[in-house]
Parts: C-alpha cells; structure tokens; sequence
C-alpha cells in the first residue's frame, strides 16, 4: 500500500502512474448507471491499479498539486463523454461525476472557484458534478463552507456527506448544512459471517437514519453493497442509490462508458459478483423482505 515515504506525487504524475478509475452509481429504481465516483488509482510498476489511501498526509502545496490534477482529469473526462454523445442539460443531467474533497482541501478555500471555472471551461450544467465531503470538512470552517454551498447549489452542483455516520453526526448538523445526498457509510451495511441479530440491527439502525435524513431534504446513497444479499436486504428502504462491489469496481472511463445508461439506453447493471451466496442466504433475504 502507498505511504508517504514511497509515494512521490509529482513524479506519479509526471510518469503517467496516477489515474482516475469511476465506480457506477446505481439508480436503486431503474438500476441503470447514472453517475460514478471519481476514485484516485496508483499504479507504480505498471502491473496492476491500486488505490491510494495515504495522502491526508500530503501536506497543502501538494495537495493543490493534486486537486488541480484531479479537474484536469474531469474536465477530460466530460470531454469523452460529449464526444460519445453525451448531451446533458439542467433539466436532464443524465450522467454526474462525484469527487471527494478532503478537509485539507476545504481549507484552501479556492476550490469553489476552481469547480465554477471548470464547469465553465466544460459547458456542461452543473447538475453533472458532484462534491463529496465527511462532516469532520464540512465543520472545518462553517461559515465559509456555508457560502460554499451556496454558490455551489446556484450553480446545479450537488453537495454530498460522506461517510455518514462518521463523528455522531445529528440531525441539527444535517439541516444546518442542507446536504442534497447523504452517503450511508459501508460499515452499517452487515458482513457474511455476522449473526442474525446483526444483520437486524443494522437495517434498522439504516432504516432510523434515512427517516432522519428524509426529513431534512435529502436522498440517501447506500455504499459497501458487495453482495446481492445486502442488496435485498435493504432494497425496500427509501434508498436512491447503490455503490459497491455488488455493482462493480473503479475502472477507467472507457471501461465504464458501455455501461452508463444514457449512451446505451436500456442496459441494467448486473452484478459483477460471480461468487455463489452462501447456503443462508435465503433467510437473511426472507428477513429483510
């Protein structure tokens, strides 16, 4: 796994070791692809991608390095998707790219003006991004981060708390910033292996937090589905969209492209799991029903 002491961001850059892979996001509804998480990819011998976990060590020159990079390679991105045919409006943004903004980031405060000028220099609305922030960023500098979010909304982006529920994360704190999506943290999403009451526990605890997040506005994104079990387990709660393993892994855009729904109308996701479920399964299914 990278660390600081072997991970050198320009060189990385510089030797084309650096990439961003997108993981779909799923309509719960119509389980088609309608948007992807931007994830940065490591691939230092050339082999095999792997994702970098290590970089909320980096320290603020560094990481403007990288953010600046990172909306290079968006801006990219929405550029292929055009040229496949792409044709987003306000109204129908059809596809969003999601990116995570660590609270390092955050503090620099020059990266609204860096997603306005981008969507800008793109010409595509602002409904086709998405920013991705943990609770620990978005109270880093709460009245900055407020007319962030302004500007941002203005502008069609969407706002999204990540890893919630991450640092006891209230009601109050959900309405004083008014996410547009909340992101369900992997780790209430239950494991093969874990008992019965487990798995119960959890989709309760799941179904408590989207009633309180329904009540302030926003839609709730399950993550962490690797299996199709989870995925029914919670299927008949209020939930807008899937992301998980279940679905598929990070790849590169062009490997993703035959799959999004509006550039190949009528495809479904299937899961990308061929693992058999375990001879149980049926009764965890049968309690989640």
């Amino acid at each position: 796994m990278p660390n600081r002491g072997n991970f050198h961001l320009a060189a990385a850059i510089e030797q084309d070791h650096l990439a961003l892979h997108f993981q779909p996001r799923i309509c719960a509804h119509s389980l088609q692809v309608i948007g992807a998480e931007a994830l940065l990819r490591w691939n230092p011998t050339g082999e095999q991608w792997i994702g970098v976990s290590a970089l909320s060590q980096f320290e603020a020159p560094e990481f403007s390095h990288l953010w600046s990079w990172k909306l290079e390679q968006v801006r990219t991105a929405f550029a292929t998707l055009r040229a496949r045919g792409w044709q987003p409006t306000p109204d129908y943004p059809e596809f969003f790219i999601s990116l995570n903004l660590s609270h390092k980031q955050i503090a620099s405060h020059a990266w609204v003006e860096q997603v306005l000028d981008l969507l800008d220099d793109c010409g595509v609305p602002g409904q086709c991004l998405e920013v991705e922030l943990t609770e620990q960023g978005a109270v880093h500098d709460f009245p900055f981060v407020s007319t962030a979010f302004e500007l941002l909304r203005n502008a069609g982006v969407t706002i999204a708390l990540d890893d919630f529920p991450e640092g006891g994360s209230s009601f109050l704190r959900l309405s004083q910033f008014k996410f547009d999506k909340v992101k369900i943290d992997r780790t209430l999403v239950p494991q093969l292996g874990d008992p019965v009451a487990a798995w119960l526990k959890k989709r309760q605890l799941v179904s408590d937090f989207i009633g309180m997040i329904g009540r302030t506005g926003a839609s709730v994104v399950v993550e962490g589905i690797e299996r199709d079990m989870q995925h029914k387990f919670f299927r008949k709660l209020d939930v807008a969209e899937w992301q998980g393993f279940h679905w598929g892994g990070a790849v590169s855009l062009d490997a993703l492209v035959p799959r999004i729904a509006c550039l190949a109308p009528g495809t479904t996701v299937s899961s990308s799991n061929a693992t058999p479920e375990p001879a149980n399964a049926a009764t965890f299914i049968a309690l989640g029903a």
